[in-house]
């Protein structure tokens, strides 16, 4: 019986320790996906010290403004998208904010935010919005042109207008915002998890980073509803789960 070349022997064990490491490769992606769903089946957001910030939702307003579709009820308050004292975290210098606006049949909303550490009124940025006819979520990306310096605590106000008569508010809600620094450890964890946004959203929300927890979790709710129920449900927003993301156009 012919042996086979010395040659041909060490290419066949060269191709079948490559088709070795391929197939290990594939193994250890499919068995990352359960995994990361139990990580992010146990991100909530951790407790949050009260330093005084504004409530998070506005008093409801008076039936007959805005063409009478802002009532009294729980779910027809505008509310901030914030942990429970108010104050967001981001390390982004042009966050995106969210809030839940109730279904105005005309009306029109303005975004204002100024330098709080400073308690100076001019605005940092300022924009108009044209809202939906229906309730749900809607979200305020601060433009390029504009930066958030970290270290500073920012106030922010959303006001409700009425078409109809446009010097009167029918709902508003205050709050704060703060950009801060990622710790270097998260740093260094972040890098190894750009491939798994659950685990980075499990990662920001463990340094206290809401506005990129937020963000991750409401791009990815339609693929994992019970997360983003769970999340919401962790800061007390649970009454928020199942309204959509609606488009508010600025002026």
């Amino acid at each position: 019986m012919n042996r086979l070349p010395s040659s041909v022997r060490l290419f066949r064990f060269v191709l079948l320790m490559v088709l070795a490491v391929i197939l290990g490769s594939q193994y250890r992606t499919e068995a990352q996906t359960p995994v990361e769903l139990n990580l992010i089946a146990e991100v909530t957001y951790p407790p949050t010290e009260d330093r005084g910030a504004p409530s998070r939702t506005t008093g409801s307003g008076t039936r007959g403004e805005c063409g009478g579709s802002i009532a009294h009820s729980e779910t027809e308050k505008l509310t901030a998208l914030t942990p429970l004292n108010n104050i967001s975290t981001t390390v982004n210098p042009h966050p995106t904010l969210y809030f839940y606006v109730p279904a105005v049949e005309q009306g029109t909303a303005e975004l204002t935010i100024y330098n709080w550490t400073k308690r100076d009124r001019t605005p940092v940025y300022q924009t108009q919005l044209t809202l939906d006819q229906t309730s749900g979520i809607i979200k305020v990306t601060v433009p390029d042109t504009v930066e958030l310096k970290p270290n500073l605590t920012y106030a922010w106000n959303l006001s409700i207008y009425c078409d109809s008569n446009p010097a009167q508010t029918a709902q508003y809600v205050d709050g704060w915002l703060e950009r801060v620094n990622l710790p270097h450890d998260k740093q260094a964890q972040l890098q190894q998890l750009q491939q798994q946004p659950l685990a980075v959203a499990k990662l920001y929300a463990e340094a206290g980073v809401w506005n990129e927890t937020l963000e991750i979790l409401s791009q990815m709710r339609s693929t994992y509803p019970q997360i983003w129920k769970e999340f919401l449900a962790s800061v007390g927003l649970n009454h928020l789960e199942e309204y959509p993301m609606i488009n508010s156009a600025e002026n």
